[in-house]
């Protein structure tokens, strides 16, 4: 009976391991062969000519072929120049062929040749690349095979040669090494694995290598095959055939002589091509012999991975493929419109944002893209969704689920759906452009997507669910013969089926496994050290700069918008600021307060000129018009405007582009924060100011106002006015680097004038805050003087002045003069939590809090949200922040959604943790790290490291001439341990590193 079967075969299993196993402990003590001497050979023999190196361009393949040529042709004296370049051009191939084609067969033409070999080919990071991805990339073992296993084995040790040819560390990769192979094994090779090391120890490569060897050795002279076996109604004796590897066993798929299982051409063929060839031979699918069907397939063997009567070798791995593409490629001059259409999507702050959606009502759920999602700050729920294909096969999963209010643009319709996540919904639709001018019968509808024809992104699929809902008692119109119709829908009318195409169609569906958790960039962010930047990425913008800058005549500086060469254009976007005009009233309406603050803060903007009104004659939009909406940011650490209006350049216009979309970021152009602040704590007179509303102080050429577009009006009975921006405005992408840039531009231009003021603005300006300093108060003074000049010059104003000797200020007015003490350093819009501040009467640095209320459900999210806050860009806090990352991390390992509770261990430890940090605002650390009269200065560099965290310290030692010194804690950085439990030594290493790092940033 089965019961019986069953223990059979888990005896014969037993068995067939075991049996491997006693062959690998032999082949340990096969005696070694004896040592042959060799003997000299009198004759002389003519061995073969060696063929010459071949290289096709496989950077894996360079440093191989760069040897053995030079060695064979390139060093060979007899060879001309010309004879060596032919040698050459025959040895290339395919991509490494065609960087030297070009050159003539002469003599000066070869060490060219060479060179632009070396130049294209010749590089240590691309070649490092290249081993690496053939190392981690080769394919994972689905069952055991001798042939396979020992072409892991050759592919990785020959990849680790030539890492260690290259001179990398590969003596300390044992750990990765070991995880990287063993992960490709099979799942019995990788059993025996485990079982063949210790628990306590750590494996070595070395040591996976001779356990991949015998394995190898072992499997390939066994020989032998799973028993079949089969029930007889009539005879209790179990019949068992064992073939060994000697036999001579035709394959049924080759004819060679090796068993159909283990036969090259079968492996290399995907698993429908195997199956094509079953059918084509008559095989049955179960054990590939001939002469019956599966379905009377005596073998009680099953697929290892489903448990299903076939043989594991043509299974489909339903659940794993990521992408699942079908191509049509019969349709050379026709395709298929899928109805789209662009409607509203609300995000999580009630603003809306235009978001093109597929309508179909083949599918039984609606999904969403990631980069909606993420673009909407929607929150999801943890959900396990599989999704299958036409055919059955599960070709996805989604593990997300979101609700989406969508809005119609055309009708008064909204509604909520829930849309599975995925990381992409679909590719672009339509596969490739139509021409709409043939489509005369839809001209003049209201249509859902009014670029129906151009191949753009689709975030959204709405399915069945929804579909029926979506449809009007219009009937449809149809089109005619070999042209899409036209349906009538809530969201406008949506245009589908046949139409003419210019090329051949491909139309392909892409299905992608998404995860719930992202890289956290924000919350690493002041953990990573300063970088040189590179221009590389913005060249084009610079060149844009130097080229449309101008300075007029009463010192202002003029710039223009960095527009992409290549952008589509902007649509209607008008109505849309309407809207949100509407919703910062209602909001405003609520508290009088901010109200008059706001109303305060645009009027201010009318009378400096930073905005005017458009005239009557020039409100008609077009294609250079855009609408910025526009909301109100609230600053509490302001000692000017509490109330700070923002605009939102990047609000989608009809199209779905808005204007950041248009413009390129620039590069950045001032120094890193941290370098100011470690610089500000050098000089012995500290200066502080800040510029004036510097973005708008510089203008954008009238040409490009109009893409600054705002709706205003102060009273909500007052009809809606069109204003547009007149200077660089807050909230465009390119903001930042016109106005950082255009500051440079001073610099640079009056360097001759102001040698001092020009120097310290380059150098210790972030955004619109000035942090330098002199060595004497003669110095600070002759620094202020030039500063003030220099920036009246082109009409800014330098304010809020502090320093922490009260002679500098003496002379300004007091409306120039610092407020509030003390100076707080921010980088954002909005209050840290744990802010910075100097205090220039002391001079000494402190910590301000503001906690946030208690909540009633800490999760994920939450803990994120408030660790994120605290602002200790030096890492003075390090022994108390590196807490709350050894806690996110813990939360990380326990797999905890973001939405989900936390476990009341972990919320007691974050408010214990919380209580304590009160007593972070007696911590006081002094600014001035120097001595008087230092004749010397020595950087002083601590690392340490636990089975939690490791950390680097910077101290500042000061001599004095009085032989005296004085020791100031300078920066620190903290990193947590990796997930992966490493040695105390290993992590000192690391701890090293980083110091080595911080070192080279100070």
């Amino acid at each position: 009976d089965q019961a019986e079967e069953g223990a059979q075969d888990a005896e014969y299993d037993f068995l067939y391991n075991r049996h491997v196993s006693l062959l690998e402990e032999l082949e340990i003590l096969r005696p070694s062969p004896p040592t042959s001497v060799p003997v000299p050979v009198k004759a002389k023999v003519k061995l073969p000519d060696l063929p010459t190196p071949h290289f096709d361009g496989n950077l894996n393949d360079w440093m191989s072929f760069q040897d053995l040529f030079n060695c064979s042709i390139n060093s060979n004296d007899s060879l001309s120049s010309s004879q060596k370049l032919q040698y050459l051009q025959n040895c290339l191939s395919k991509e490494a062929k065609n960087v030297i084609k070009h050159l003539p067969s002469t003599d000066a033409n070869y060490n060219e040749a060479w060179k632009l070999l070396k130049a294209r080919f010749d590089n240590k990071r691309e070649i490092i690349t290249a081993i690496l991805r053939r190392l981690t990339s080769q394919p994972t073992m689905k069952d055991e095979n001798g042939q396979g296993l020992r072409k892991l084995i050759d592919t990785t040790k020959e990849c680790f040669q030539a890492m260690k040819v290259l001179n990398q560390p590969v003596e300390h990769w044992d750990s990765w090494l070991v995880f990287v192979v063993s992960e490709k094994l099979d799942s019995e090779t990788h059993r025996h694995w485990i079982l063949s090391i210790k628990p306590s120890t750590v494996p070595t490569f070395e040591e996976l290598c001779d356990f991949l060897d015998q394995r190898c050795r072992a499997i390939s002279e066994s020989g032998t095959l799973k028993v079949k076996s089969s029930s007889n109604n009539h005879n209790n004796d179990r019949r068992v055939s064992s073939h060994h590897g000697t036999v001579d066993a035709k394959c049924r798929v080759c004819s060679e002589s090796h068993l159909t299982f283990k036969c090259p051409t079968f492996h290399k063929q995907s698993i429908t091509e195997r199956r094509d060839t079953l059918k084509s031979r008559n095989l049955c699918f179960n054990c590939l012999a001939s002469g019956h069907r599966t379905n009377t397939c005596p073998s009680t063997s099953t697929c290892k991975k489903c448990k299903k009567k076939h043989h594991t070798m043509v299974h489909y791995e339903g659940s794993t493929p990521e992408v699942s593409t079908l191509t049509t490629l019969h349709a050379n001059h026709s395709q298929v419109l899928l109805g789209t259409a662009v409607i509203q999507a609300q995000d999580r702050f009630g603003d809306l944002h235009p978001v093109r959606a597929l309508l179909d009502s083949a599918s039984e759920v609606s999904f969403v893209s990631e980069r909606c999602v993420k673009k909407l700050a929607l929150p999801t729920k943890f959900i396990n969704l599989s999704i299958k294909g036409v055919s059955g096969t599960t070709i996805g999963s989604s593990t997300q689920v979101a609700q989406i209010k969508v809005i119609s643009r055309i009708h008064e319709y909204s509604t909520t759906i829930e849309a599975y996540v995925m990381k992409k919904v679909t590719s672009r639709l339509p596969s490739s452009p139509v021409n709409p001018t043939k489509l005369t019968h839809i001209q003049g509808l209201k249509l859902a997507d009014p670029f129906y024809y151009k191949p753009e992104d689709t975030d959204l699929l709405i399915g069945a669910d929804l579909y029926s809902n979506l449809l009007r008692p219009t009937p449809v119109l149809v089109g005619p013969p070999g042209l899409p119709n036209a349906m009538d829908t809530i969201f406008g009318w949506v245009v589908t089926g046949k139409t003419h195409a210019s090329k051949q169609t491909i139309v392909t569906s892409h299905h992608t496994n998404c995860r719930l958790e992202s890289i956290m960039q924000k919350f690493w962010e002041l953990e990573s050290l300063p970088e040189e930047s590179t221009l590389s990425s913005g060249e084009a913008c610079e060149q844009h700069f130097q080229k449309t800058y101008r300075r007029l005549e009463n010192g202002r500086y003029m710039v223009r918008l960095p527009f992409k060469e290549s952008s589509p254009g902007l649509g209607s976007s008008r109505d849309m600021a309407i809207r949100r005009l509407l919703q910062v009233e209602k909001r405003l309406k609520s508290n009088p307060d901010l109200r008059n603050q706001y109303v305060d803060v645009l009027r201010e903007y009318q009378q400096l000129g930073h905005m005017e009104r458009v005239p009557s004659d020039q409100l008609k939009e077009s294609a250079s018009t855009y609408y910025m909406p526009h909301h109100c940011v609230i600053k509490d650490s302001s000692t000017t405007t509490k109330v700070r209006v923002v605009f939102d350049a990047s609000a989608k216009s009809s199209t779905g582009v808005s204007l950041n979309d248009k413009c390129m970021v620039g590069p950045r152009t001032q120094d890193d924060l941290i370098a100011i602040l470690l610089r500000f704590r050098m000089w012995a007179v500290a200066i502080t100011a800040d510029v004036r509303k510097m973005y708008p102080q510089f203008l954008v050429h009238p040409d490009d106002c109009d893409l600054q577009r705002i709706v205003w009006r102060e009273n909500s009975t007052d009809p809606i006015e069109d204003w547009r921006m007149t200077g660089v405005t807050f909230g465009h992408t390119s903001a930042p680097y016109l106005a950082t840039r255009s500051l440079n531009q001073l610099d640079i231009d009056e360097a001759s004038n102001y040698p001092l003021a020009a120097e310290v603005t380059q150098r210790d300006t972030y955004v619109d805050d000035l942090m330098t300093g002199a060595n004497s108060h003669a110095e600070a003074r002759t620094l202020q003087d030039q500063l003030l000049k220099m920036f009246e010059s082109a009409q800014l104003e330098l304010r809020k002045w502090s320093s922490n000797e009260s002679r500098i200020l003496e002379h300004l007015p007091k409306e120039f003069r610092e407020t509030q003490i003390p100076f707080i350093f921010d980088t954002d819009s909005t209050v840290k939590t744990l802010g910075l501040r100097w205090n220039p009467p002391t001079d000494s640095f402190s910590f301000s809090l503001v906690l946030p209320s208690r909540r009633k459900v800490h999760t994920k999210s939450s803990l994120l949200s408030d660790i994120s806050k605290i602002f200790d860009p030096l890492g003075w806090l390090s022994p108390i922040t590196i807490r709350t990352k050894i806690l996110f991390q813990s939360l990380w390992a326990l797999k905890i959604s973001w939405d989900e509770a936390l476990p009341s261990n972990v919320v007691d430890e974050w408010n214990v943790y919380r209580n304590n940090l009160i007593a972070i605002e007696a911590i006081k650390i002094p600014r001035h790290v120097c001595t008087p009269d230092p004749t010397s200065f020595q950087i002083l560099g601590i690392c340490d490291a636990s089975q939690r965290a490791y950390a680097a310290v910077v101290y500042l030692r000061t001599l004095r001439i009085t032989g005296d010194s004085v020791v100031r804690l300078f920066t620190a950085k903290t990193r947590v341990a990796p997930v992966n439990q490493e040695s105390i030594p290993r992590l000192e290493l690391c701890g090293a590193t980083l110091l080595v790092s911080l070192v080279h940033s100070v």
